[in-house]
């Protein structure tokens, strides 16, 4: 194998290094560039780190989400069912006491007679 060197398109923040002479130079700058900004590589470590808990913590905001819109909706529909049991129960209430009503009118009473009902 024959070692030829490659040239790549260095981007600009690179370009500051310097790198002429030998190979071994090279690499050595390299080297001290890659040194001097391994306190960036943890940050971008620890800003993975930070994303991979956000994506983790937005999956369970969804979860806890859906859970929510769930018993939303089961109290909702536990609601609407007793107030249609209570609207059911006052038509009947009042549909007794109208009846009642007709009853005492049908014994004599007048309307606006107080009447005393026995249990």
């Amino acid at each position: 194998m024959s070692s030829k060197l490659r040239f790549i398109n260095i981007p600009q923040h690179l370009k500051q290094l310097n790198v002429t002479g030998t190979n071994e130079g090279r690499l050595d700058s390299v080297s001290s560039f890659l040194n001097n900004q391994s306190g960036s590589f943890q940050q971008f470590n620890k800003f993975e780190s930070l994303l991979a808990n956000l994506k983790e913590r937005k999956c369970s905001l969804a979860k806890m989400n859906q859970q929510m819109l769930f018993i939303t909706e089961f109290m909702e529909q536990v609601v609407f069912k007793n107030i249609r049991k209570i609207s059911q129960n006052n038509y009947r209430i009042e549909d007794y006491l109208f009846q009642i009503e007709r009853l005492t009118l049908r014994k004599g009473h007048k309307k606006n007679e107080q009447v005393e009902y026995s249990q």
